[in-house]
């Protein structure tokens, strides 16, 4: 992993200097290897992935024609998207399948180089010659494009979820919704109750006991009151 590291950064600082070496000495090929001998080892695939994008980013002929003719990241890319789910793929508990860490990184690879035909005669016309390239770009690289290209609120996936919806969250909601109308329900029994009791006692020219418990009074008897407490007062 450091000796690959080290490539990567001598590569982008140095890259006039060395990408010729790189290729006399097989490193492309070499670096490529990696992909397959460590299938899940994302960081590293990680950094083979910024050489090769930044040998396409440069342009160079040279580079490119190499990568094109002399190595085999077509085969490699395409090979790879066949093996999805295939008896390669790293099988878990549950029984579902994860596919080989390398392949996000081979798709991104391939986007440059379908980037870089418009810039690149070459990259164009070689590209075109493969009836199988063709045939992965329609089938699974623009497929996945347009999935990783949406906010993530429009997967496909979390739309699927969302139509389903999820049934603990439907539990609870019809539980609010139940919850809230008996509350309604029951303030308004009381308050229609109250409404009943305080009309029977006004009907019948009776003191509501509660209003009398609340403080309720005779004003004329509490002047009279007034009045008897000044006159002893006055004596």
């Amino acid at each position: 992993m450091a000796a690959v590291e080290f490539l990567t950064d001598l590569y982008h600082v140095h890259h006039q200097a060395v990408y010729a070496a790189f290729a006399d000495a097989d490193l492309y090929s070499s670096l490529l290897f990696f992909f397959e001998y460590h299938p899940y080892h994302n960081v590293l695939h990680q950094k083979v992935c910024e050489i090769f994008i930044c040998g396409l980013d440069r342009n160079l002929d040279p580079v490119v024609n190499h990568f094109l003719y002399q190595t085999s990241l077509i085969r490699r890319i395409i090979e790879s998207s066949r093996e999805q789910g295939s008896a390669g793929a790293l099988e878990c508990v549950n029984g579902h399948k994860v596919n080989k860490g390398f392949l996000v990184f081979s798709r991104r690879i391939a986007n440059k180089l379908v980037e870089m035909q418009k810039a690149n005669e070459e990259i164009a016309s070689f590209l075109d010659s493969i009836p199988e390239w063709a045939e992965y770009f329609e089938n699974e690289l623009r497929k996945v494009n347009e999935v990783e290209s949406k906010p993530l609120g429009q997967d496909a996936r979390t739309r699927k979820k969302s139509a389903e919806q999820n049934e603990d969250d439907v539990f609870v909601m019809n539980f609010l919704n139940r919850f809230n109308k008996q509350q309604e329900k029951e303030q308004k029994e009381r308050e229609d109750e109250e409404l009943q009791h305080s009309d029977s006692y006004e009907r019948s020219g009776r003191t509501d006991p509660d209003e009398e418990l609340l403080g309720g009074y005779d004003e004329n008897l509490l002047d009279d009151a007034h009045e008897e407490a000044n006159q002893v007062r006055d004596r």
